[in-house]
């Protein structure tokens, strides 16, 4: 039950601890907000005024959904108000959020289960579009300093001029990124903002204790190999490297992200391991007394106001940024206080155009080698398509092999013309299947069970061949973009601060999709309790998470523990989300449930 505080007239200390109703597997969106919501800071301004910020006077506007429209930030600011409303109800619906979410990402339409860090995400970075400060109509392009304390306070300059807002005032840090080649020394350094850290879980411990989240942090610094594959600019050749990240400059509010999940085709060694939970910040698993951060969680701190050393920050971040450490496709993104990739923070990247992949060749395609003939003329998103529809097709005739429904297609339909027919190759993959062409139709009536059997496994091997060179492709390109890392111009395209985003198979159950196998990591991570301070927890000292040369190097910054994410489940698309956050007015922590908020001891 909800306690007596959260009657009709709510005192003092009871605002702010309003449920959100789940509209239907929406626990993802509600956890995410009630950390935003106990983001001093960012609520408070939020709540104050339905345009926070000021929304940016040559940002394209008008349209539902569109960048910069301010639909976003109104949505958010109402449903901010009516959860410290002093009069309000128990729960509110975020319908108007939802809504406004989903017309910047359709991902978010309807109401499957999604990754609550994806959704930071995207409500962050929609919020810092709506929020956007002008900017100068012409920006100054001056050339970098050499000297890397100039050339680091050049581009911060850069960024809090040309693409700054209340968010990246909140969550906005810089990070110095090196990679270092083992065989000439040679070091290209580069500077990177970040709203989220992504952690990776550090090994667990000889004697089985737990690990602290100083020790995730010390991880993400770590340095960490290269893959064969790199190449260093300076030998012009392969070489072994390594490559850092550190912290150049904190942000007021910490976002991390617990790496707690990891993807592997069937038969083949894991992907990089991918975000697990989303959220923004707070300490604890159900009960913070325990000093251990739950599993599958994201939590994030706020600098201390009387901390020393920590500059004059902003009064009062969640999940997000492009890629840490060279962020790939294959990596999730993570919310408020939680990490994604290991050793890297996220980073401003280049667009790669497809055309950066070296060029299909134009290679007869012959029913006989018809696989083998796709794969060296198209690119993979093609080919996946392909693989995926002829695989269903085999599939449910070795489910069915007596319905004849099931053993031949129609050349008019269009979904099939799209994703096969009309692609290079299309029809005689077909065949290669063992579909005959009988004019108006592809039939395989002919085919034992045996034989689709057999087809349907070699299929599925070359499916997984190309998935992996695919991947370690994308690899390759996220190391060599490393060395292009830079600030944006001034212009409209958003900026990415996060840990990755999930990879595309992660969804949905198709023939592609099915060949993925994900894994939850359950190691704990503890932030150590301190019965002496009022959220029972012990600061997080960053110790020696700072480079060489940075201004908050030798500085005592510290961060309180206010929010955290948890996820209940075995993927990021199943199980819950809920939100434990410290609520100051009640000078306690509370548990939020979707519409029910418990009081914790």
């Amino acid at each position: 039950k909800r306690p007596a505080t959260d009657a009709k007239e709510r005192s003092a200390d009871a605002v702010g601890l309003t449920g959100l109703y789940n509209l239907g597997n929406t626990c993802y969106l509600a956890s995410a907000v009630q950390c935003l919501s106990q983001t001093s800071a960012l609520s408070a301004q939020l709540r104050s005024s339905s345009s926070a910020g000021g929304k940016s006077d040559d940002s394209e506007g008008g349209a539902p959904g569109a960048e910069g429209s301010g639909r976003v930030a109104q949505a958010c600011g109402d449903l901010l108000r009516s959860l410290w409303s002093p009069s309000g109800s128990e729960a509110v619906g975020p319908r108007d959020l939802k809504a406004s979410v989903s017309e910047r990402a359709k991902l978010f339409e309807g109401y499957g289960q999604q990754d609550a860090q994806e959704l930071m995400q995207v409500l962050l970075e929609s919020l810092h579009e709506d929020l956007r400060r002008p900017r100068p109509s012409e920006p100054k392009e001056t050339q970098l300093p050499s000297e890397e304390g100039a050339r680091a306070s050049e581009l911060w300059r850069r960024a809090q001029e040309q693409d700054s807002s209340l968010v990246s005032d909140i969550f906005q840090g810089q990070l110095r990124s090196a990679v270092c080649c083992a065989g000439c020394g040679h070091e290209e350094v580069g500077f990177e903002l970040f709203w989220s850290l992504p952690l990776p879980l550090p090994p667990r411990k000889e004697d089985g204790g737990e690990s602290s989240l100083e020790d995730a942090l010390d991880a993400f610094c770590a340095d960490e190999p290269l893959d064969s594959s790199w190449e260093c600019h300076r030998c012009a050749g392969a070489s072994q490297g390594s490559k850092r990240a550190r912290l150049w400059r904190a942000p007021p509010v910490l976002q991390l992200h617990l790496k707690r999940f990891s993807w592997k085709m069937d038969g083949a060694a894991e992907t990089t391991p991918a975000t697990a939970s989303t959220a923004r910040a707070a300490g604890g698993d159900e009960q913070p007394k325990s000093g251990t951060a739950p599993s599958g969680t994201a939590a994030a701190a706020e600098v201390p106001s009387g901390a020393s050393g920590t500059g004059g920050y902003p009064a009062a971040n969640l999940s997000g940024g492009r890629e840490p450490r060279a962020p790939s496709a294959d990596e999730l993104a993570a919310a408020s206080a939680a990490a994604t990739s290991p050793a890297v923070a996220p980073v401003e990247l280049e667009a790669v155009s497809e055309e950066a992949e070296a060029a299909p060749d134009e290679v007869e395609i012959s029913i006989e080698c018809a696989p083998e003939g796709i794969a060296a003329s198209l690119p993979f998103e093609d080919q996946e398509r392909m693989y995926e529809l002829v695989g269903h097709f085999l599939l449910n005739i070795t489910k069915c092999p007596e319905a004849a429904k099931f053993r031949s297609f129609g050349k008019s339909i269009a979904k099939i013309r799209k994703d096969l027919l009309d692609l290079r190759g299309g029809p005689e993959l077909a065949q290669w299947a063992g579909f005959r062409d009988t004019g108006d139709r592809f039939d395989a009536h002919h085919l034992t069970s045996d034989e689709v059997s057999a087809k349907y496994a070699e299929l599925a091997s070359h499916a997984r061949l190309e998935s992996n060179k695919h991947l370690r492709r994308l690899d390759r390109e996220r190391i060599q973009r490393e060395y292009l890392k830079r600030l944006p111009r001034g212009d409209d395209t958003p900026l990415r601060r996060w840990g990755g985003m999930l990879p595309s198979f992660g969804r949905g159950s198709g023939f592609f999709g099915g060949m993925m196998q994900c894994s939850k990591v359950e190691t704990r991570v503890v932030l150590a309790a301190d019965a002496s301070r009022p959220r029972g927890f012990a600061p997080l000292l960053l110790r020696n998470c700072f480079a060489e040369g940075s201004p908050d190097k030798g500085s005592f910054v510290q961060y309180e523990l206010y929010a955290v994410v948890q996820h209940l489940g075995p993927t990021p698309f199943s199980g819950h989300y809920v939100a434990t956050c410290w609520h100051g007015p009640s000078g306690a922590w509370w548990k939020f449930n979707d519409s029910v908020v418990t009081r914790l001891s």
